[in-house]
């Protein structure tokens, strides 16, 4: 990305924040609002415990004036709640800010018996009372004249935040902060174009690789790809915290945008040192994860690279079949997750938790209910693995289904028929029923594919097993040894079966053997004059000669005559 392409985007974001201060500048000052009743207020307590004592701290309410903090209430006083005491607090401080008729001196404080009351021309707009006092563990009238002195501070520093020489210096910071802003997003944009690109001149060149056997553990482009995302994600993570910056200094710049800047620094910050003490506290869980995680991805590593090698045949154990090591693996990648989980369980932020325990066990429910039919396919894709029964190539029937073996999975086995559909069959359907290997004996001796005809009485034997034998040797994908062989597999009524047997390690291609195979006999009787045909017969034989071949007739053998009878009329 250009650096023309990039401030093109950059400018919507800095428009947008120019126009919420400028929005946001325009608005007045709050309008006084009618004052609310008078309500107490107490400074922070100190942090400190009688020895011997362990005294929980007191968290308390803060009084809140255009975005800052100036002190907090701890107690309910008269049924009105320490939030409610805040909240009319911080009014009447607001209040007393914007009216400039008002000075800081004016208030005063007066103490009696029972309270020191906050006296504003006659009228009480605070008290502390004993109890308040009791809360904070300091004398009251103590806590009542550091009050008076940090309301005054807090009246005085809002003033000055709308003065002439704050709203210029205001104006000056907001430009400065907008260069400077520009600025570093330009040299950013350059430096990580210059990284990535001397990135992409050296991906080509070859880096020190890791192997075991053959197999590379990091290529060029696989760390190239590493490292260009390491700086794409380093060029954002610093382009968020710039806005970060730039907005709160454009929004803290101006009197009329600064409590929200305040307020951002205070939404902000609250979950970050939420998240920052939670995480201190799992360090070392953290560390035990770490240590988990990465001894159990080795270990996988190591296993994969194992049975890679013994997939592709540069590791070899006696016993154990290549065909087995993805299985395999798929079983041992299990066993080792379930022990790293098993592990990293205790050391898992929350795990104790009742919630956390909750929703493992809705987990385990669903789990169990849902994995039954999963479970018996795994089992059953397992021990077809390891008894053999095919592999992915082999040429299977598996009840209806005939084809190719796409897939092996764990939990499923895809058939790819001849009319290049892909069947999918549960490997539970799959062990339940018959396997029909056609590729497993092959290689070795040839697997038999075979067709039947069926041919009259008349036609001699030997003649018939001569023709088909012919037509077997012309096919191409039949093997010459072990030889084609014939099968008289019936003596019917009118004919005689025949069964050719040929040998062939091409058993994917049977559509087309058979397919060739019928073409070569037609051809092979059609030249030699007999006829493919199952003959039928009557019960009346007059006329008809027999069926027994000539040669193996008796001397003298004449076919009888047609014989007529002539009946007189009824």
């Amino acid at each position: 990305m250009t650096s023309r392409n990039y401030r093109s985007r950059l400018f919507p974001l800095l428009a947008a924040g120019a126009l919420l201060a400028g929005i946001t500048a325009g608005v007045n000052a709050r309008q006084a609002q009618p004052p609310s009743p008078p309500a107490t207020a107490t400074p922070a307590p100190p942090a400190q415990a009688p020895a011997g004592q362990a005294e929980p701290r007191k968290v308390g309410v803060p009084v809140m004036v255009r975005g800052r903090e100036v002190f907090r209430i701890y107690g309910a006083v008269g049924g009105i709640m320490a939030a409610d005491r805040a909240e009319g607090v911080a009014r009447r401080l607001d209040r007393i800010a914007n009216d400039q008729s008002i000075r800081p001196q004016d208030l005063t404080v007066e103490h009696r018996e029972t309270s020191s009351d906050f006296m504003l021309r006659g009228e009480v707009v605070g008290t502390v009372t004993d109890s308040d006092a009791g809360l904070i563990g300091q004398p009251r009238v103590e806590i009542a004249d550091q009050l008076l002195i940090i309301i005054r501070r807090a009246i005085e520093e809002t003033r000055e935040e709308f003065s002439a020489r704050a709203l210029a210096v205001g104006a000056i910071v907001s430009a400065v902060a907008t260069l400077v802003f520009l600025l570093l997003a330009t040299i950013i944009v350059r430096v990580s174009r210059r990284v990535l690109n001397r990135l992409a001149e050296r991906r080509d060149r070859r880096i020190g690789s890791l192997r075991i056997q053959r197999v590379e553990l990091l290529s060029p482009e696989r760390w190239h790809a590493i490292l260009a995302g390491g700086v794409r994600f380093i060029r954002a993570a610093v382009f968020v915290a710039l806005a970060v910056a730039w907005m709160q200094a454009v929004l803290n710049a101006l009197p009329w945008t600064r409590p929200y800047a305040r307020m951002t620094l205070i939404w902000l910050g609250a979950p970050l040192a939420y998240l920052w003490n939670g995480m201190l506290a799992i360090v070392p869980n953290l560390f035990f994860l770490a240590i988990i995680a990465l001894a159990a991805a080795g270990l996988l590593r190591l296993i994969r690279l194992v049975f890679d090698g013994i997939k592709n045949g540069a590791i070899r154990f006696r016993g154990f079949e290549p065909e087995w090591s993805d299985s395999t693996y798929s079983l041992v990648r299990v066993l080792v997750v379930a022990l790293a989980v098993v592990a990293a369980y205790p050391y898992i932020p929350g795990s104790g938790s009742p919630a956390f325990q909750g929703i493992g066990l809705v987990l385990g429910v669903l789990v169990s209910f849902s994995s039954t039919g999963t479970v018996a396919n795994a089992v059953a894709g397992t021990i077809l693995t390891y008894t053999g029964a095919f592999k992915a190539g082999d040429r299977v029937r598996i009840g209806d289904a005939l084809g190719d073996v796409a897939l092996k999975s764990l939990l499923a086995t895809h058939v790819r028929t001849d009319r290049n559909e892909v069947i999918v069959i549960p490997n539970g359907v799959v062990l339940a029923g018959a396997i029909v290997n056609y590729t497993k004996l092959a290689a070795a001796h040839g697997t038999i594919l075979h067709t039947s005809v069926t041919i009259g009485y008349d036609a001699p034997w030997r003649q018939v097993h001569e023709l088909l034998l012919t037509a077997a040797r012309r096919i191409e994908l039949v093997r010459t040894d072990p030889k084609p062989f014939v099968l008289q597999t019936s003596l019917d009524d009118s004919y005689v079966s025949y069964d050719i047997n040929v040998y062939t390690d091409r058993p994917e291609r049977m559509l087309d053997i058979y397919s060739w195979l019928h073409a070569s006999i037609q051809d092979a009787f059609n030249e030699a004059g007999v006829e493919i045909l199952s003959p039928g017969y009557a019960a009346l034989r007059d006329g008809n000669p027999t069926t027994i071949p000539k040669a193996h007739r008796p001397g003298g053998y004449d076919a009888p005559s047609f014989r007529v009878e002539a009946r007189p009329p009824r």
